[in-house]
């Protein structure tokens, strides 16, 4: 199931992971600073859909397993 889920996850979407490095440099660069502003990120892991056409975007926090995700993502 999990290759099916990034089957689908990569067929649907632009996947960009972004790493919080606080804990092990001490700060983020400006470009991760910026997005955890902008999408207001609290908790890790935060996904976040952005969607193209209206700049609306939505947020999952935390990973309460891929079921959960994948629901998220159908939405």
């Amino acid at each position: 199931q999990k290759s099916e889920n990034a089957q689908k996850i990569n067929g649907r979407f632009i996947p960009v992971v972004v790493m919080d490095m606080r804990q092990e440099q001490g700060r983020n660069n400006d470009d991760v600073a910026e997005l955890q502003s902008r999408y207001k990120v609290r908790g890790y892991p935060t996904l976040v859909v952005q969607y193209p056409n209206n700049g609306e975007s939505r947020q999952l926090v935390g990973f309460a397993g891929a079921d959960q995700t994948m629901a998220f993502l159908n939405q």
